[in-house]
């Protein structure tokens, strides 16, 4: 009786096996060529990479917030950029699973890594799923029912510097798509003292800081050197002058950089700098790069 049992488990430990060799077999034959998961998430049970693609990216808008009109364009409320090796994957998942389980699939795997959410969303408080599909993925495909879409972007801790942009859907004919964006980010910011900067600014010459990335150590400095020029002339103001240089219609790329110079603005005032005394100013791409050093997509501070 119990070898009878035992060989009964070993057969069904057998099939087991069997089953999930043919599974990863299926979903091999339908991936697209030259695609392959990533090493932090396993796929979701049958699915397949219905889309793929790697490349160098100098500078992805991350999104961290939903998305909204803003002068008749559609982007997310608050972004960054940060810059690295980018790998998108789009999974196509089998027929009769929902959107928010196949989220939660890949939610429960980050349980298991160390990492900070810094922006989560789903159902309508995303915004229009069309924004997200086309203006931020450029995959058509991902333009689903604004009720069922799911959306997170979490950066991994380590000693790498990885981010993962997660986001499901289910379309109008019922197909859930999964799709991810991991960034890879190769380099950060230069860092220049609050002396250094304000010597700058005192002088009258040009202040550029990177548009895509501000860790807490920039912030500072950069507030820092703003209120002592502040204090050492009364009268001036700070011009903060947006530059964007990526493919795209000039007025998005003006309307992003303009959320992106709110952004600053924000950090800084919470600083303690007077934001009676800063002004924005968005050029987009209009204005192209003076100096191989300084980045074509920026942030300048002009004196007036």
């Amino acid at each position: 009786m119990i070898f009878r049992q035992c060989l009964q488990s070993a057969h069904s430990t057998v099939l087991m096996v069997f089953l999930s060799l043919v599974s990863i077999q299926i979903q091999a034959a339908n991936d697209v060529a030259g695609s392959e998961d990533i090493n932090e998430l396993k796929r979701y049970p049958l699915s397949y990479i219905d889309h793929y693609s790697q490349l160098l990216a100098p500078e992805y808008r991350l999104a961290l917030g939903t998305m909204k009109k803003v002068n008749g364009v559609l982007s997310p409320e608050q972004f960054e950029f940060v810059g690295g090796q980018l790998t998108r994957i789009t999974y196509r998942i089998p027929s009769g699973h929902r959107s928010d389980e196949v989220f939660k699939f890949f939610t429960d795997q980050l349980d298991e890594i160390t990492h900070e959410v810094l922006f989560s969303c789903e159902g309508r408080s995303c915004g229009s799923s069309n924004a997200w599909a086309n203006s931020q993925f450029g995959i058509a495909k991902l333009y689903g029912i604004d009720r069922e879409q799911y959306y997170r972007v979490v950066r991994l801790e380590g000693p790498s510097a990885v981010t993962l942009v997660l986001y499901s859907v289910r379309r109008g004919n019922k197909r859930v798509y999964m799709h991810l964006d991991v960034i890879r980010e190769k380099s950060a910011v230069n860092l220049q003292s609050a002396d250094q900067m304000l010597g700058l600014l005192l002088e009258g010459q040009r202040l550029a800081i990177a548009a895509r990335e501000w860790p807490e150590p920039l912030l500072e400095n950069t507030a820092t050197a703003i209120k002592g020029l502040l204090r050492e002339r009364p009268l001036s103001t700070v011009w903060l002058v947006g530059h964007l240089a990526k493919e795209g219609p000039v007025v998005r790329l003006q309307n992003d950089a303009d959320v992106l110079l709110k952004s600053l603005k924000s950090e800084l005032v919470d600083r303690g700098v007077d934001e009676h005394r800063l002004k924005l100013f968005s050029v987009g791409p209009l204005a192209p790069v003076y100096d191989d050093a300084v980045s074509d997509s920026r942030v300048e501070l002009i004196v007036e």
